[in-house]
């Protein structure tokens, strides 16, 4: 059982998945600056994301900014959209469906699958029963992608919130390293991965060391 100021924002384990430094700069310093993904992802998530909302669909309804949470692993957030589905068959079938801005790519965007499957673990426990998979759905191709939430997906958010738990625990902002993600990230500004990390500081020094003047 975890006290409410150790719960894990489940959006801090999609952050962290994709840049510790980056999770540290937002949940840790407080730190913000807005791009044009940013700005068109924030859009697409108000179009989906009104807390409490229900709608009738063809065979069900689905509920919009369900809250959820995981007294297992200590974690709380919202979802966008949950679709609750009638068959009298197999009872109740429920779909996790997690907005995102641009489209699918056959690999990478982990840390998706990562906040998807942990929305999909905290509706498990609140519901009490088992939920193998969930959606992602993608504004600009206007596609679902479905996602297995298998044992390996399972692990690596069990992982991603214990290792986030730690970082706001320690108070402590992970080094930069400068890589391809680097490029459309809104807190390039902020984070100045080029400038911090430890080979650019290692290569100023020795530089300054070998100047003559």
């Amino acid at each position: 059982m975890y006290s409410d100021d150790d719960l894990v924002p489940i959006s801090a384990l999609a952050q962290y998945t994709y840049c510790p430094r980056r999770a540290a700069l937002l949940f840790i310093e407080q730190q913000w600056a807005d791009n044009v993904f940013t700005m068109e992802g924030r859009h697409v998530h108000e179009h989906a994301h009104k807390t409490g909302r229900k709608e009738r669909i063809p065979g069900g309804y689905l509920v919009r900014g369900l809250l959820l949470k995981s007294e297992r692993l200590g974690l709380v957030g919202a979802s966008d959209v949950v679709e609750f589905y009638d068959n009298s068959d197999t009872g109740m079938r429920i779909v996790v469906v997690e907005y995102k801005r641009g489209k699918h790519k056959r690999f990478g965007q982990l840390e998706y699958r990562v906040q998807l499957c942990a929305q999909v673990i905290c509706l498990e426990e609140m519901l009490n029963l088992r939920i193998p998979s969930g959606t992602l759905y993608f504004a600009k191709s206007k596609h679902r992608f479905d996602v297995v939430c298998d044992d390996k997906l399972r692990a690596i958010v069990e992982k991603a919130t214990e290792n986030v738990r730690q970082m706001l625990s320690a108070h402590q902002t992970p080094p930069a390293e400068y890589g391809r993600k680097c490029r459309g990230c809104s807190m390039f500004d902020i984070c100045m991965p080029r400038a911090v990390t430890r080979r650019d500081v290692k290569g100023y020094i020795k530089r300054m060391l070998s100047d003559p003047n």
